[in-house]
């Protein structure tokens, strides 16, 4: 007996194919990059002698000169006083790498590289981006209460 031209036999066949996996994706940038702190604590501790008190000394000192540092190179910017931008800048992005200050570095090193090359080019707003990087490393540092409470900004101890 032969089946009716329109018979089809059960399938034995295993369930359709789950489509193939999608090839392994990076994690999205948020999760792959993070956001690096302004400060490099380590570096801090290391320049400081690993000690609190001397950790919260070597911050105080950097606060005071750095503030000053900037508030001259503002002036030096403002005078277009190129090798006096030159020579602030450099100072104050070696104290800071030096420190582990690490946010304010760019801007301070692109204002050296201008004061040398004599022409200075939105270097007011740099200075204004390197104060508020300072502010932001004050805050990063307050958070991780190596600030002194009693300290109410640059020069005081």
């Amino acid at each position: 007996r032969s089946a009716p031209a329109d018979f089809q036999p059960e399938s034995r066949a295993s369930p359709p194919a789950a489509a193939a996996p999608p090839p392994q994706q990076p994690p999205p940038p948020a999760t792959q990059e993070r956001i690096e702190p302004p400060v490099d604590i380590e570096r801090l501790a290391e320049m400081a002698g690993g000690d609190e008190a001397g950790i919260r000394e070597l911050i105080d000192l950097y606060f005071a000169q750095t503030s000053n540092q900037l508030e001259q190179l503002r002036a030096a910017v403002q005078a277009n006083a190129l090798q006096e931008v030159e020579r602030i800048a450099h100072k104050a992005s070696g104290a800071s790498a030096t420190c582990g200050m690490n946010a304010v570095v760019p801007a301070l090193r692109e204002l050296e590289r201008q004061g040398r090359e004599g022409r200075l080019v939105d270097a007011a707003t740099l200075v204004a981006h390197t104060l508020k990087e300072l502010e932001r490393i004050r805050t990063y540092l307050n958070n991780q209460q190596l600030v002194r409470r009693t300290s109410t900004g640059a020069g005081s101890t």
